[in-house]
């Protein structure tokens, strides 16, 4: 059984999560006088592992997928584990998903609570070269805003790209079709079979996953039946001013405007979820029972020259939020 802590406001909304993974399993949003949990998973923070082993965790050291399971520093390749065909998925075999987080009380001026998450990575930990030390913050506020702020300090030249990998569902429950999102990104990055990106920036003028307007999920996924997977390439994400995607559920007047420093955003509707997977309440699950939003470098970067710089140095801090701000009637 895993250590579970949670953050609460005055205003009612709680979030837990799990030393295993730095896991978020629950946030929590005030409902009359009960709550509604707005995160997909399962009822028991041990099972995620052999349900969905992503599921709310921090994926690392490097979220979304590398093709090959290789890359090259300065002339020197290095080989990752491979756990997608001969491609790697966030981070591996043993990825940061898996690892037991430190966890330790933080005293943040201005926040309700919050929680700093530590983790020792090895050199070629998964392939990865040099020690990487990894620093997280969960913190919520009292202005229904959860922050989770990623710092690293590598010993040698490395890799990095960092994220959470939380299943959204502001019913609660069934799936996402009566949701509505809306992404502020003029291009995504269009991948091959094996959804590495092809290396193209490509337009959303006039494209199928323009979601600038919000788009009801249940329509989109009525014309692509697998849904989404993507990587979008948001506006100027170097400030947290402006929210770069936004999930709303009208039906119930709940919505997360998520607002990041990073340079794009991945989007999955959640295909392979199936019957034989279990809810918290023990219910079977289904596909587009949740949708991952996940702020991150763009996959394969480290590969692509063009793409944003996913190399750490040695005395460099690598350093990234994403910001969740809650919107909901009681």
């Amino acid at each position: 059984m895993q250590k579970v802590f949670e953050l609460s406001n005055k205003n009612g909304i709680s979030v837990s999560f799990s030393e295993l993974g730095g896991r978020i399993i629950s946030i929590k949003l005030p409902q009359g006088n009960s709550f509604v949990d707005i995160i997909a998973g399962a009822a028991d923070s041990d099972v995620y592992l052999t349900q969905d082993e992503y599921a709310g965790a921090i994926c690392g050291r490097y979220a979304n997928r590398i093709a090959n399971a290789k890359f090259d520093i300065d002339g020197k390749m290095y080989e990752l584990s491979a756990n997608e065909g001969n491609n790697q998925l966030h981070g591996g075999l043993d990825g940061f998903h898996k690892q037991k987080w430190r966890v330790e009380d933080a005293q943040l001026e201005g926040f309700a609570g919050a929680y700093e998450l530590h983790y020792l990575s090895k050199d070629l930990e998964e392939g990865y070269p040099g020690e990487l030390w990894i620093s997280v913050i969960y913190a919520l506020n009292e202005f229904d805003e959860f922050f989770i702020q990623f710092s690293a300090t590598a010993a040698k030249t490395t890799i990095i790209n960092l994220t959470n990998h939380c299943y959204f569902n502001l019913a609660g429950g069934g799936t996402i079709r009566d949701h509505y999102l809306q992404i502020l990104a003029d291009k995504f990055t269009p991948f091959n079979h094996l959804k590495i990106p092809t290396g193209e920036l490509m337009s959303l003028e006039k494209h199928p996953l323009d979601f600038r307007n919000p788009l009801l999920l249940g329509d989109f996924l009525d014309k692509n039946k697998t849904g989404l997977d993507h990587n979008f390439v948001l506006h100027a994400f170097d400030d947290l001013i402006f929210p770069s995607v936004i999930l709303s559920y009208p039906a119930k007047g709940r919505s997360i405007e998520i607002s990041t420093t990073q340079p794009g955003v991945q989007i999955y509707t959640a295909y392979h979820f199936h019957a034989g997977m279990r809810d918290k309440a023990g219910n079977p699950m289904q596909p587009f029972s949740g949708i991952a939003i996940e702020p991150q470098n763009f996959p394969n970067a480290p590969n692509i020259a063009h793409f944003p710089s996913a190399v750490l140095l040695p005395g460099q801090s690598y350093q990234q939020t994403i910001r969740y701000s809650f919107k909901y009637k009681r």
